[in-house]
């Protein structure tokens, strides 16, 4: 898992460009959910839930075929920050997109990896 700081909500926008240009060129499918993440989010939680959430909701599935190879989402992650979870799949070089996502998405932002065991909690110094 890596989590990338975008600095802020403007960013978003180049983020999910770049998400998108990076599946194109490896040849996967990438599902951006995000407007139904946050309708649903908004639907089922309290309103003091709501209003720490950070906007705009990032959700997005990166797909190999049938598998899943990357889950992109911000939920529960302060401003400006961005989770990405990477995954293997059969007859796919899963380490191979991995390290293009973490080498091109470091080119316009801050990328850290998240250490094995522990879950993303913000990139210091990330507003």
């Amino acid at each position: 898992m890596v989590e990338v700081c975008l600095q802020d909500a403007t960013g978003v926008a180049a983020f999910k460009e770049e998400m998108h240009e990076i599946a194109r060129s490896h040849g996967v499918s990438l599902v951006d959910d995000s407007k139904l993440a946050e309708i649903g989010v908004d639907a089922t939680t309290s309103p003091e839930f709501r209003r720490k959430l950070t906007r705009p909701v990032v959700s997005m599935v990166v797909r190999h075929g049938e598998n899943v190879i990357a889950i992109v989402g911000n939920t529960g992650l302060p401003p400006g920050h961005v989770a990405i979870g990477f995954f293997g799949g059969s007859g796919f070089d899963s380490q191979e997109f991995s390290e293009t996502v973490v080498k091109r998405l470091a080119m316009k932002w801050q990328v850290e990896i998240v250490p094995q065991g522990s879950g993303a909690q913000g990139i210091e110094g990330c507003t």
